[in-house]
């Protein structure tokens, strides 16, 4: 059997004809099965290890996950490549080794990946506030759905302070399928960062346009928003006083981010001033990589402005913003 004339088939896999993104497909063919294999064999359950099946693996969107990684530099890659695989250097991985396992932050016993996302010490607990404000704000600056990722941003919530992951609200039917599914993968996989199929699913039904691009965002929400200050904050409470350049980087930022706020009536549109709602005394409790994303984001921001002006003035109903409340219960 030939493919059909013009439809521009070159090969064959799997019994279909592939027209376009030849070397996603076959690199797909070629590691799926070994992917697979790696996947249960390192989530076997053995030696106290997590136990996760075939349907667990089914659940994962992994194309989502290679997307997104690739808008990643080469430090953010490696790091978040330990985040998803458990290789963080964390008390957990000392204790292998015959070294303290305490948490740096509280004192816990053994400090996992999981309870780094947990930790009840105070300022653990206020860069994660922080950190679920900047991911609001980020998801909003991209395009995607409110009723998407106001339920995503509470499950995440939920699932920092060890509560059952629901988004204590109503949702859409589509969210709730997400939610749950989720909730078979776990605490841990959530936050490492190994999103269900459903999340593009439930993105697909507000949002037709370009909703797999939507999704990356999500993925890269959840590791530069969250997880990068979380880790951020860990290591300034395990190796104390940041180092004279991460202090003038600190400095540097807080100005631009001053500036940003002086001028923010010539950059920013009304609906994008929520962004400069911040202060010196604020900023100076920011992490640093929060602060680097705020920028980003201001940046953004003043490019949607400027197109918007270019394109007669018109608004999208993306651009109202409704606060959440972020405060831990």
């Amino acid at each position: 059997m030939r493919p059909y004339e013009g439809s521009g088939a070159m090969l064959k896999l799997k019994g279909k004809w592939i027209t376009s993104n030849y070397r996603d497909h076959i690199q797909t063919c070629v590691m799926s099965k070994k992917h697979l294999k790696f996947f249960l064999k390192k989530y076997d359950g053995s030696n106290g290890r997590i136990h996760k099946s075939r349907q667990d693996y089914d659940k994962i969107y992994w194309k989502g996950i290679g997307q997104a990684r690739r808008r990643l530099n080469d430090y953010e890659n490696i790091r978040i490549m330990k985040l998803m695989n458990g290789w963080l250097n964390t008390g957990r991985q000392k204790g292998l080794f015959g070294r303290e396992t305490e948490c740096p932050s509280c004192g816990w016993h053994e400090e996992t990946q999981l309870h780094i996302f947990q930790c009840g010490e105070a300022s653990m607990k206020n860069t994660r506030k922080n950190a679920f404000k900047l991911m609001e704000k980020y998801y909003h600056q991209h395009g995607v759905p409110g009723t998407v990722y106001v339920p995503f941003i509470k499950v995440c919530q939920a699932t920092c302070n060890d509560k059952p992951m629901q988004a204590n609200g109503p949702v859409h039917r589509t969210v709730e399928d997400a939610i749950q599914s989720q909730c078979d993968l776990g605490h841990d996989f959530f936050l490492r960062g190994y999103l269900a199929c459903e999340w593009l699913i439930a993105i697909q039904h507000f949002q037709k346009d370009e909703p797999e691009e939507k999704f990356i965002h999500l993925y890269l929400g959840l590791w530069r928003s969250l997880f990068a200050p979380v880790w951020e904050q860990r290591n300034a409470m395990l190796h104390g006083e940041s180092s004279r350049a991460d202090k003038d980087e600190h400095e540097k930022i807080t100005n631009e981010l001053l500036e940003w706020k002086r001028v923010s009536h010539l950059r920013l549109g009304h609906q994008q001033q929520y962004l400069t709602e911040y202060n010196k005394e604020k900023i100076g409790q920011w992490k640093t990589t929060t602060m680097r994303e705020t920028v980003k984001l201001l940046v953004k921001a003043a490019q949607n402005f400027m197109d918007d002006m270019l394109d007669n003035g018109h608004h999208r109903i993306t651009e109202w913003f409704t606060p959440m409340n972020m405060d831990e219960e």
